[in-house]
């Protein structure tokens, strides 16, 4: 719906089957490795409620964008907004480890950039929509082979224009999130969506509380 590209995914019809025949409206799902939000997804338009948690800050801020319904109009005001701030924008020192490695110069101060312009929405779904294209974009230009899920670099890839790149998710993903809410309006549900390693940390919910 918002990102059709994070690994080992559950395809939303097989999630949907099973929310159907093992729980009832108002039911309380819960997902304790729930990735991009697949299975909330389904909870927010068939009237589960659901907890889902992951490990993974980004997986989490997926799932929080796939059940955010936005208006597609708004977010498609805001989008100029970014691409003018980005060409105003002052490249910020950005630095880690092999940095040079992965990213050519020029992506390096395009996706500064980029990053100032996206963290200056004042809408909080909003600039969460954008951080997840944001972070697609990130992918797209490095070196990295964009086909591959383990970290390969390639030295013959071709310079993309992060801002072009940014702009063409961006379109998609308002593109797939309108659509989807247009032919599934989301119902009332109650979602909590978290960051947690339940291997580690003790899990709150209470014995016997989760119907599926």
């Amino acid at each position: 719906m918002v990102s059709n590209l994070y690994p080992a995914m559950f395809h939303f019809l097989v999630v949907r089957r099973l929310i159907q025949n093992f729980s009832v409206e108002s039911a309380l799902v819960f997902d304790p490795f729930m990735g991009s939000g697949v299975v909330a997804g389904e909870c927010l338009i068939s009237k589960r409620d659901f907890i889902g948690y992951d490990i993974n800050p980004l997986a989490v801020l997926i799932a929080k964008v796939r059940t955010t319904p936005i208006p597609t109009s708004h977010l498609l005001k805001i989008l100029p907004s970014i691409e003018k701030a980005y060409r105003e924008a002052q490249p910020s020192k950005i630095d880690f480890p092999n940095i040079d490695y992965w990213f050519t110069p020029e992506a390096i101060i395009s996706l500064s950039k980029l990053l100032t312009a996206v963290s200056e929405i004042e809408d909080e779904n909003c600039r969460d929509f954008f951080k997840v294209a944001f972070s697609e974009t990130v992918r797209r230009v490095s070196l990295t082979d964009y086909n591959e899920f383990k970290l390969i670099r390639r030295k013959n890839r071709l310079s993309q224009d992060a801002l072009e790149v940014f702009r063409q998710v961006s379109l998609r993903n308002i593109g797939l999130l309108g659509e989807f809410y247009k032919n599934f309006p989301p119902q009332k549900s109650n979602l909590k969506l978290e960051i947690r390693n339940i291997l580690s940390e003790p899990i709150p919910i209470e014995e016997e509380s989760i119907d599926l």
